[in-house]
């Protein structure tokens, strides 16, 4: 989304400009399968009321919809989360302002936050499972001054409030390319970035097309690269950029693994019957929601942080089959519904491991413990030629969101302009 946007802006403002992605698509971690609804693979709701992401959506005629109906909590009894819930955002805010009495600059884990904060153990756990897997990170990793910043930002765009695009999030991408193509801009799929070599003024870019060899010569570029792309040093920079390095290795990559169940009814009405969100204890899988107000039997179980890692990590990591084992046997015990009848009710299911692919190599991007700085020096133009963008150099609390890579890709852009 990064680049879409900044090759949009770019090439409408007269210049020539070249998207190089190695995917056969557009759109990166947003990924749609449609059929008689549009089930997400990849990032899935627009949070709040960003302006970058709503600009666009209306440019585009995008209709949209609000999530609607409750959250249900279950703990060996399902029911309406109550006020045990609330509190775990209470201590968030309680955060806050912990930090605002903190020296300047101080930072730490949330979970050494949480060991000070001398909460309940109950409390202390629903927090942190909160953090984990909202931000698809480590407790022990993630940094309590990142976590601030974000809160404080969401709040500014309304992000308790959740939409989503009704033809599938991929519209937004193929708009912008659309777009961008119709201003005169060239588009190479399947197409690998290998290696920059770069000085001040000249940048050329080797890369693979199948069994071929390609390259581009430009006066300047913008990497869009994901972080974890760029950790596992896919693609060489010749020369290095020790700024940019050190930016890269503070940050960390989250980890997801997720599900789409599609049924034949949805089963959970019974139950549950205005279910938005549903909160699990003492199970695999933490987080499910459906796809109210549209009543499409569809359920997406979530597992992010330190969980889904341990489970990747495991002997038996949650392949799809795995995962829709897990996520049945845990939907038979919430639901009281014998696993059988939920497996003859199954109509399809659907996964993406964004951990495994090549061109992602994770979710979405988190700020450790001290980390708080490297989005801005990532965000920072090398010698007016390069230029780094994507949702993890959103230094203003928004990384880990489409938005941020939205608006990252158009900073990037607006800087290019600026320098020439």
């Amino acid at each position: 989304m990064a680049g879409l946007a900044a090759a949009r802006l770019l090439s409408e403002r007269g210049r020539r400009v070249a998207v190089i992605e190695a995917r056969d698509r557009v759109g990166g971690r947003l990924l749609s399968v449609r059929g008689e609804t549009a089930i997400e693979l990849g990032a899935e709701f627009v949070h709040g009321l960003p302006p970058s992401s709503w600009k666009l959506i209306h440019e585009a005629s995008l209709p949209t919809y609000e999530l609607a109906g409750e959250q249900y909590c279950y703990d060996a009894v399902l029911d309406k989360c109550g006020r045990e819930w609330n509190q775990t955002f209470e201590v968030l805010h309680q955060m806050d302002e912990w930090l605002q009495r903190q020296p300047l600059g101080f930072d730490c884990s949330f979970q050494q936050y949480l060991d000070q904060a001398a909460l309940p153990a109950a409390l202390a756990e629903r927090a942190a499972g909160y953090v984990e897997g909202f931000n698809a990170a480590d407790r022990r990793r993630i940094g309590v001054a990142s976590l601030v910043r974000q809160q404080r930002a969401e709040d500014a765009i309304e992000s308790d409030r959740i939409f989503r695009i009704a033809a599938g999030y991929d519209s937004l991408p193929r708009y912008l390319s659309d777009r961008m193509l119709g201003a005169g801009a060239e588009l190479h799929l399947q197409c690998e970035v290998a290696q920059i070599n770069w000085q001040r003024g000249s940048v050329r870019i080797e890369a693979r097309a199948g069994a071929d060899g390609f390259a581009c010569q430009a006066p300047q570029a913008i990497i869009t690269l994901p972080l974890g792309v760029l950790q596992a040093r896919q693609v060489r920079f010749e020369p290095a950029i020790p700024a940019i390095e050190r930016g890269v290795s503070a940050m960390s990559m989250g980890t997801v693994a997720r599900i789409s169940l599609l049924f034949k009814r949805p089963f959970w009405e019974a139950r549950a019957p205005d279910l938005g969100f549903l909160f699990v204890r003492s199970l695999r899988i933490g987080t499910w929601w459906t796809s109210q107000p549209n009543r499409t039997p569809l359920l997406t179980a979530w597992i992010g942080g330190a969980a889904a890692a341990a489970r990747l990590a495991s002997g038996n990591a949650p392949g799809k089959a795995a995962l829709e084992n897990a996520a049945l046997a845990d939907l038979a015990a919430v639901f009281s519904i014998s696993l059988s009848e939920l497996r003859a009710d199954l109509r399809s299911s659907h996964h993406h491991d964004w951990q495994s692919d090549p061109w992602s190599r994770g979710a979405y991007s988190y700020a450790p413990t001290a980390a708080l700085p490297a989005a801005d020096v990532m965000s920072q133009p090398v010698d007016q030629t390069l230029f780094f963008a994507g949702e993890h150099t959103a230094g203003d609390g928004h990384w880990g969101t489409v938005h941020g890579a939205l608006a990252s890709g158009e900073r990037a852009a607006t800087q290019l302009l600026r320098g020439n």
